[in-house]
């Protein structure tokens, strides 16, 4: 997966010199797909309920595309009403269980197989595509 950005402490996505601490101060607004399933685009909408620099986008778009595959977790463990806030992003490999994801090290030192996306009521999005890329 080609990408334009890492991943810090499963939390903040560093992007053109840019750290967006997408745990804390992001929301998921929404997760589309286009009609043909070959493009994947989740949208982070700023949260101002809590304090950080004025500096950050309102929104932060991931779009993945490209050999695009998706899965979810078995969502009968998730807890209802599904939030979409405190999300977490890492990466996985073919030997991650789905309460399992490796950090931006060691993804790097042995490889990974896409992106893992944890939401804070227990769902969990995994995305593996030939590009990934952050837009502020």
């Amino acid at each position: 997966m080609l990408k334009n950005f890492t991943i810090q402490a499963f939390a903040e996505v560093i992007v053109a010199d840019t750290t967006i601490d997408l745990h804390n101060l992001y929301g998921v607004a929404s997760i589309r797909t286009d009609l043909a399933g070959d493009v994947v685009t989740l949208t982070f909408q700023r949260d101002r309920q809590w304090s950080g620099p004025d500096t950050l986008p309102e929104a932060v778009t991931l779009t993945c595309s490209g050999n695009l595959k998706m899965a979810f977790n078995d969502l009968v463990g998730a807890l209802a009403p599904l939030r979409d806030d405190a999300v977490e992003v890492a990466y996985y490999d073919a030997d991650c269980e789905w309460d399992t994801f490796l950090d931006e090290e060691l993804a790097a030192s042995q490889g990974f197989e896409g992106l893992q996306i944890n939401f804070s009521a227990g769902l969990v999005l995994r995305i593996r595509a030939d590009l990934a890329e952050v837009a502020i």
